[in-house]
């Protein structure tokens, strides 16, 4: 179930940003993590090519 992979993404990241700046929140969502994976898994990317 995909929905479990985002979700522990998302804790992941979390408990990484605590750790590191002591933050409770994060400014993406589950959603936003789903999407940016399933970009990354198939290969594409959400940085235009022309950006430098």
């Amino acid at each position: 179930n995909r929905t479990k992979v985002y979700h522990r993404i998302f804790n992941d990241l979390l408990a990484r940003e605590n750790k590191l700046v002591g933050a409770t929140r994060i400014g993406i969502s589950e959603e936003d993590i789903g999407y940016l994976f399933e970009e990354v898994f198939r290969g594409r990317s959400v940085v235009h090519p022309g950006f430098q």
